[in-house]
């Protein structure tokens, strides 16, 4: 019989990670600005925490009988599973570097319509409703409400 770990142990062994680099990080916050992130970051600690044990408890689970608490059969962390995510994760980092040379309002309009093409999201009116309503709604939001100053590029 072949052992295997459950993704979820690998999944919150990663987050546990990141969010103990956070929190390290986060040692150089001003006092009154350091409230809000590190809850977040304790937040993310303990759920990573919570999905380790899950993770552990499902493979310990899984090395006695097949089936999941649930009935269903667990599947083997496979490749195309981290495809879509690892691709995303990808996305993420091209659309933070494309803030400093085409500005955040052009960047985010690429951004999300990539991600929207990424997941099949089907229809004109997906894309255009999803795209502008989220680009128009950032720009009154930031910039007329709050006067925030957005990254500027080659267009605005």
């Amino acid at each position: 019989m072949k052992f295997r770990i459950h993704y979820d142990v690998f999944t919150g062994l990663f987050l546990l990670i990141i969010s103990l680099c956070f929190y390290f990080m986060s040692a150089g916050f001003p006092s009154e600005g350091k409230l809000f992130p590190v809850t977040i970051i304790v937040l993310l600690l303990l759920f990573s925490v919570l999905i380790m044990f899950s993770g552990i408890k499902k493979t310990l689970f899984n090395k006695e009988d097949t089936t999941s608490t649930n009935g269903e059969n667990e599947e083997a962390f496979q490749k195309e599973q981290i495809k879509i995510p690892l691709i995303t994760l990808f996305l993420i980092v091209v659309y933070i570097i494309l803030i400093g040379y085409l500005g955040f309002f052009v960047s985010t309009i690429l951004f999300m319509t990539t991600v929207l093409l990424l997941l099949k999201v089907k229809g004109i009116k997906g894309y255009l409703f999803t795209v502008i309503g989220t680009t128009l709604f950032l720009y009154i939001l930031f910039v007329k409400l709050l006067h925030v100053a957005m990254p500027t590029g080659l267009l605005f």
